[in-house]
């Protein structure tokens, strides 16, 4: 388990969390899927993913579709298995 604090003018998750170098991923129709955060690789063949919640919900849209507000709080959690 990991902290980090960000201060970013971005208006959404995904240029906020590309910015500071947290995470890689692959640019799709929906925008970015996380693939790595701090250099921990998911991988799907191990029904392996991130898992992005903001203020203790679990997001329901994209990365780049998640509007960030002052004092938003996100986790990135390595998930196995899919729904």
């Amino acid at each position: 388990e990991k902290e980090y604090k960000y201060t970013t003018n971005a208006e959404m998750l995904g240029e906020a969390l590309k910015e500071n170098g947290l995470v890689e991923g692959i640019e799709g129709d929906a925008g970015l899927y996380i693939t790595t955060v701090d250099g921990e690789k998911a991988d799907d063949k191990n029904q392996e993913w991130w898992k992005v919640s903001q203020n203790g919900e679990m997001t329901q849209m994209g990365v780049d579709s998640t509007e960030i507000a002052d004092g938003d709080q996100f986790e990135l959690t390595f998930t196995t298995g899919f729904y």
